[in-house]
């Protein structure tokens, strides 16, 4: 067991990462005001066919810290921790998998998020994990840096987060987002901490492709992962990130053929449209990581100065920067010592000391960036209704519209005959993103039955009209 008293990182990793078991972390009195100190720094990701599991964390204690764990592209397991008086028990940042479901017991008591997600291709899981959230004053169980997207088509890789099987400490998920989306859904929830007991629910491919990680059958559990992904089924796209990241892990422990996983990545980038872009960047990530894993450093360095040659924003370009340090230090490590060739050869530092300050000013330069997006997030040039979510529902769903200046809107729901059920809102809203919370309960305060239903909105001399199931 291990204590860490600290006001800026406790544990810091790059690549390969070790199981961190039994550690305390302690932020020191200034970490809010002053420094950020962060418990564990996470970055990077990728296999060790050497250990049977990536790094997990397990029995670990965070207290006060400004971020209990930093992830970046990164995606452990996390157990049995405790997260007490931290700003954010874990912070997400650039496609992050954390592993927090099926039976994971960890405790939130947060200052302001729980679990913080800083961009789209960020993910956690939380299904059955009979995780406990609880909130300070003024605290969120999840808080959004990014507008994640929820609409009827997959425009992007992710759009909600199964949240099935935990505890909620107000019986409600909390939740504190720039773009007014709710992406959590959680239609089981412990009616009590650490209650285990499961409602009886038909398994998906996903779930049943976790069953066989569990059970340790990894190869097969990586095909069923790849198969998901291949098949790009629209009921399964809130997914897809999710599955190219478990692949290639459950690839990894099952010492699989990576040569092969690298091929199937070949063809995904083929498969996968330009609208899909964000999922084609991740695949190539992946294939980068793949080739890391297999120590040939040079073609993983290829890939990555393909995204710094033409990045499609600050925020890509700045993670490649970081991809690339942290390669070039992985191949000065590795038993070859081959060098690494790229057209931007200012990110080999000479030393490891080099290396630190510069990746971690590169680090900070990122999330600066990040919270400057959030401030920036712009309201719509006019009005607008969007998909409510989840749908289908049962019994809650949430209807979001937005607002270019203050006015007068009524949002009714109607049967499919026509009759009026409910009227949501009806008077002046100021201007912004606005959401509506429907209970499936008619203007008698009755349920309503299971069937298709619309809801609209009249705003600025204009309607609009979306359709949604009820589903019991």
């Amino acid at each position: 067991m291990s204590f860490f008293l600290t006001n800026y990182i406790g544990i810091e990793t790059s690549g390969y990462q070790p199981n961190i078991d039994n550690c305390t972390f302690l932020g020191g009195e200034n970490s809010f005001s002053l420094t950020s100190a962060y418990g564990i720094s996470l970055e990077y990701l990728i296999g060790n066919m050497h250990t049977s599991r990536i790094g997990d964390i397990n029995g670990c204690s965070f207290y006060n810290m400004s971020v209990g764990i930093l992830c970046r592209e990164s995606s452990s397991r996390i157990c049995t921790s405790n997260f007490e008086a931290n700003e954010q028990g874990i912070g997400n940042v650039s496609s992050s998998f954390m592993n927090l479901g099926s039976n994971a017991r960890n405790y939130f008591d947060s200052n302001f998020a729980s679990i913080a997600l800083t961009s789209n291709g960020d993910d956690i899981q939380l299904r059955w994990g009979h995780n406990q959230f609880y909130n300070g004053p003024g605290g969120y169980d999840f808080g959004y840096y990014t507008q994640r997207q929820n609409s009827e088509e997959p425009s992007g890789i992710y759009t909600f987060i199964n949240a099935d099987g935990n505890y909620w400490g107000d019986n409600e998920i909390n939740t504190h987002t720039t773009s007014g989306n709710h992406p959590v859904i959680a239609n089981y929830m412990d009616t009590a901490p650490l209650n285990y007991v499961l409602p009886a629910y038909y398994p998906d491919r996903y779930d049943n492709a976790g069953v066989l990680e569990d059970s340790c059958s990894y190869e097969n559990a990586s095909y069923a992962f790849r198969d998901i992904l291949s098949d790009r089924l629209d009921e399964e796209y809130s997914q897809w990130g999710s599955c190219v990241d478990r692949s290639f892990k459950n690839a990894v422990w099952g010492e699989m053929d990576l040569y092969d996983l690298i091929s199937y990545y070949d063809a995904q980038i083929t498969q996968t449209p330009d609208s899909l872009s964000d999922l084609k960047l991740l695949v190539r990530d992946y294939q980068a990581k793949t080739f890391i894993e297999l120590e040939d450093y040079q073609s993983a360095a290829d890939l990555i100065e393909l995204v710094l040659e033409d990045p499609e924003s600050e925020v890509d370009s700045l993670n490649a920067v970081l991809d690339l340090e942290i390669c070039y230090l992985l191949a000065s490590l590795g038993q070859s010592k081959k060098p690494v060739t790229t057209n931007f050869a200012q990110y080999r530092y000479p030393d490891h000391k080099t290396y630190k300050v510069n990746h971690r000013a590169h680090m900070q330069q990122l999330m600066a960036l990040l919270n400057k997006n959030v401030e920036e997030v712009p309201i719509p040039q006019a009005v607008t209704l969007r998909q409510n979510y989840p749908n289908p529902f049962n019994p809650n769903t949430t209807i979001e519209f937005s607002l270019p200046k203050q006015q007068k809107v009524k949002l009714t729901i109607y049967n499919i005959r026509g009759q009026v059920v409910k009227t949501l809102a009806n008077g002046v809203c100021e201007k912004g993103i606005h959401k509506v919370l429907w209970e499936g309960k008619n203007s008698f305060g009755k349920p309503v039955a299971t069937g298709v239903y619309f809801y609209r909105l009249e705003a600025g001399g204009k309607c609009f009209t979306h359709k949604m199931l009820m589903l019991k």
